[in-house]
């Protein structure tokens, strides 16, 4: 008897390189024997979707020096990118994106002169495959319903975005899917609930809420549900990636905001 083994790795990002979706296949041919001994029969490689994606050009677009500088900056620091511009109006970012290999952007809604709102509505035209992402420190629904004419490929809050946002918003888009940080994703719900809906949690997902909201640890919720405490972490990890928040004080107070608690 012949049996294969499918074993499935998916690769972390490397600084030049990303992998995915590389399965090894493993055979082995069992005999008779009274002890029962599985001996090797072959062993081979099956890769299937196997590609590599090259680290994206980033260009950051905001009038305000210091925090394009700053945002640039993390970004620099993220594996995921090769080279990183940026530009402090309108005008320059045209330049760059023209002059220069530009797959995302990441702009300041709101700039004197050519907003950044009118700055991507137009490359958008002219440059189809590159990925945008709206910057506001404006939370007011007047200015997230016009970023959502765009249909950019994220939004970010200024106010509350930090490292870790900008690095899981550049991986996300990379992978095709859009990105929304916690704040902005928040009031896109209040905007739009029809393409925002708001969060439904089922039973046990909300028994751990509660619990998490007592300040009760993995250990102790098992023990109060009688779960293991791998699968109360399961429960966690799930909860934070439905709310898109990083760890369990932000997700409290994401349901605090939203009501749910």
């Amino acid at each position: 008897m012949v049996l294969t083994l499918v074993f499935e790795f998916i690769f972390q990002p490397r600084p030049a390189t990303l992998f995915k979706e590389c399965y090894f296949t493993f055979q082995f041919q069992t005999y008779p024997h009274k002890q029962g001994v599985v001996l090797p029969l072959k062993m081979g490689v099956l890769c299937r979707n196997l590609f590599v994606i090259k680290p994206w050009n980033v260009l950051v677009v905001d009038d305000h020096k210091l925090i394009c500088d700053s945002i640039a900056a993390l970004i620099e620091k993220c594996d995921l990118v090769d080279k990183v511009y940026a530009a402090y109006s309108a005008v320059d970012a045209i330049g760059i994106v023209r002059s220069s290999s530009i797959q995302m952007m990441l702009v300041d809604a709101r700039m004197p002169g050519m907003s950044g709102v009118d700055l991507m509505r137009s490359l958008q035209k002219s440059y189809p495959s590159l990925k945008f992402v709206a910057m506001t420190s404006f939370d007011e629904t007047a200015t997230l319903k016009e970023l959502l004419t765009l249909k950019p490929n994220g939004i970010l809050l200024k106010q509350s975005t930090g490292a870790s946002d900008i690095h899981n918003c550049i991986a996300q888009i990379r992978l095709g899917q859009t990105y929304y940080s916690a704040d902005a994703l928040s009031r896109l719900r209040n905007i739009d609930p029809l393409n925002f809906p708001t969060l439904s949690f089922g039973k046990r997902e909300r028994e751990i809420l509660v619990l998490l909201s007592q300040g009760k640890v993995t250990k102790e919720i098992a023990e109060d549900l009688n779960l293991s405490a791998a699968t109360v972490e399961d429960y966690r990890k799930e909860l934070l990636k439905k709310t898109a928040t990083k760890n369990t004080p932000e997700l409290m107070v994401y349901l605090h905001r939203n009501g749910v608690l």
